[in-house]
């Protein structure tokens, strides 16, 4: 990849296939700290949770049927928690998102709560470990209660916002924000850092992870087998990593662009948690009126 793709564009398409930060530098490992994005660089719950909704809705606007769209985006999940050497968050991870697809998959998004309850009490009682010292187990387990209680609320938010098939923005955005919101308060007290930019941020790269990681998984086996193909491959992955590296460079600069906070309380982790519980039966049921109209 490095005789094709430069640095720093090369260190993130590393990270996206390996989950390897080795070729990201200091200085940009905190440009994307900075910018509340270092999740697509990490081998996060949270990342593989939004990036398994994400490439099953993608493969599903291709034009694939629910059954199609469903297997191939297990599969995309499969080979990329392989390829990033099968870390335990990574699997807990991919298996908390699996069930939460597995629920759209049969046309249900009121269901998977109890499923994904499922998992996460299983794996607790095996592991009680997890709940007080595996933050990315934390966050993956968030992030899906945040998409289930909130995507569908973003998205009505939002209806103003295209929906193109091949690049479904509103369902992308809605189910960033959705994941970003549930998972903020367990950030922010456990890293002490409130990105300020992140909304905008992630708007702005978020869309594109999950035709990216296909195109990245089309190149890496490219490369190996023909190479021709892989050089053609590079240049809409080298324009795609480039852009994600300007919008984090122009966000890093912005003064304030984060704020650092010391020895946050647990009780902040209470009241939020409780406003975004309030906050979630309140979109609930406004959902509900909606489709009753």
């Amino acid at each position: 990849s490095e005789n094709l793709i430069s640095p720093p564009q090369v260190g993130i398409l590393e990270a996206l296939l390996f989950g390897e930060e080795g070729q990201i530098s200091k200085e940009w490992r905190e440009k994307f700290n900075r910018t509340g994005t270092r999740h697509i660089t990490a081998v996060s719950g949270m990342n593989v949770t939004i990036l398994t909704f994400l490439i099953f809705a993608f493969v599903l606007n291709l034009g694939f049927g629910k059954r199609q769209a469903f297997h191939i985006s297990l599969f995309l999940i499969f080979l990329y928690i392989l390829s990033i050497g099968a870390l335990p968050s990574a699997v807990r991870a991919g298996i908390m998102a699996a069930i939460f697809i597995i629920a759209q998959y049969v046309g249900r998004l009121t269901s998977p709560i109890r499923a994904v309850i499922f998992a996460f009490s299983l794996m607790v009682f095996f592991n009680p470990f997890l709940l007080r010292f595996d933050v990315g187990f934390q966050l993956s387990f968030l992030a899906i209660l945040g998409m289930i209680y909130f995507q569908p609320f973003f998205f009505q938010i939002l209806k103003k916002i295209p929906n193109p098939k091949i690049f479904s923005l509103r369902t992308t955005l809605s189910t960033t924000l959705a994941a970003q919101i549930f998972t903020l308060p367990i950030l922010v007290y456990n890293f002490g850092n409130i990105p300020l930019v992140s909304p905008i941020t992630n708007v702005l790269i978020v869309p594109l992870l999950a035709p990216l990681t296909i195109l990245i998984f089309l190149f890496g086996i490219a490369a190996i087998f023909f190479f021709p193909l892989g050089f053609l491959l590079s240049f809409p992955i080298w324009f795609l990593l480039t852009y994600i590296t300007k919008i984090v460079n122009f966000f890093s600069q912005i003064p304030l662009a984060v704020l650092t906070f010391q020895n946050i309380h647990w009780i902040f982790l209470l009241i939020s948690y409780i406003f975004l519980i309030f906050f979630a039966w309140q979109a609930q049921k406004k959902i509900r009126f909606s489709s009753n109209l």
